[in-house]
């Protein structure tokens, strides 16, 4: 492979993996051996998943005693939040891999409550308002500690200015710093967090510091779905063809970092094709035969075959405060196919550093030479 890439997070005895799509897990123990709510448990009062992990050789394949998680999503949708790509790969897929290891692993939107009393509680992206509320100083009695999850950097209510929600005129600024403030209103009643990148996790201490808050918080960096594994070898090579995958709508400038190079490039290779799926409105600038849309792909069944019929992949990126802290995810997932990746500076992505990996300050820069090397 072009990267070196674990399969999964090694967070105390367990495997915490990144993306798949369930609303459940079956618990590793029936429903008669678990403690009843809210019975507190010989874990009360700490953070196991903050605490470091003990050497890969030092662990055992299964655990002594199974803990009972449970993950909860905090969108304002209760109704859709599987759906969320953030939701995907920050808790479900974590889930399954703890799920595997023997842990009983509940999944479900905050609102809906937990079916038995969990040993600790992991709140996705969490916000400020009064149920959540009701439910922490439940779970607070009860001792069971609670920790967050960002992978953005949505508490700062001073940035949202540079939101990609924003600046793509999806959302308007008031709602955005509604959002950001309630994510920070929240911090001080968590034990906890975990984050997706260092940087992140930089802006999250900072924030932590001023409002005078001593919290631990861990960097679980992104990894690839924990059903990847099992998936054949990508054939080699793949068509000519440069792919850029777009989850959501508020990618637009991000693309548009790379549209002018990227169009210079393509034009002087007629042999080759941009590949532009998932949302957005992307103008390349490139003659109809070389320039094949795809609307947004199914994860399962879809998003992996159009990954493997490129043979460069983009990362591109407005340069942003926000956007430094964002996973290289996309990056991740192209090198566990040995498909190159040009990217924009990024953090998270120089881990990576290698053959696999072109970044580009700007477009015209290096583009040429790397997928003509690729050619």
């Amino acid at each position: 492979f072009f990267f070196k890439q674990k399969t999964a997070y090694e967070i105390v005895d367990c495997d915490w993996s990144s993306d798949v799509c369930s609303s459940d897990l079956s618990p590793a123990t029936p429903r008669s051996a678990r403690r009843p709510w809210p019975r507190p448990s010989s874990t009360a009062g700490r953070c196991p998943i903050l605490e470091a992990p003990p050497p890969l050789s030092a662990r055992p394949p299964t655990v002594a005693r199974p803990w009972a998680l449970a993950f909860l999503a905090c969108s304002q949708n209760p109704h859709r939040f599987t759906e969320d790509a953030s939701w995907r790969y920050r808790a479900d897929n974590l889930a399954r891999a703890l799920a595997e290891r023997g842990h009983a692993l509940h999944l479900g939107h905050h609102r809906a409550g937990t079916p038995w009393r969990p040993d600790l509680v992991l709140l996705h992206r969490p916000m400020d308002d009064w149920r959540l509320r009701r439910q922490l100083r439940a779970w607070r009695a009860a001792g069971v500690p609670v920790i967050a999850d960002f992978d953005d950097l949505v508490f700062e209510p001073a940035l949202a200015a540079d939101s990609p929600g924003v600046l793509n005129l999806r959302l308007p600024l008031d709602e955005v710093q509604r959002r950001f403030t309630a994510h920070r209103r929240l911090l001080g009643a968590l034990d906890g967090f975990t984050v997706s990148t260092e940087p992140l996790r930089e802006e999250l201490q900072a924030v932590l510091a001023h409002e005078g808050l001593a919290r631990p918080v861990l960097c679980l960096p992104n990894a690839v779905d924990l059903r990847w594994r099992g998936l054949p070898a990508t054939p080699w090579p793949a068509p000519p063809a440069v792919g850029y995958f777009s989850g959501t709508h508020s990618h637009d400038l991000d693309f548009a970092e790379a549209a002018p190079g990227l169009a210079e490039v393509l034009r002087a290779r007629p042999g080759w094709a941009l590949h532009l799926v998932g949302r957005g409105h992307f103008e390349p600038g490139l003659p109809a035969d070389q320039l094949r849309r795809l609307p947004r792909l199914p994860f399962d069944n879809g998003y992996t075959d159009a990954l493997r019929q490129v043979r460069v992949a983009l990362l591109p990126l407005q340069p942003s405060r926000f956007n430094r802290c964002k996973s290289a995810l996309k990056l991740i997932e192209a090198g566990w196919w040995n498909t190159p990746v040009l990217a924009s500076p990024l953090p998270d992505a120089r881990r990576f550093a290698g053959p696999g990996l072109g970044e580009v300050d700007r477009p015209a820069d290096r583009a040429p030479a790397q997928i003509g090397r690729a050619h």
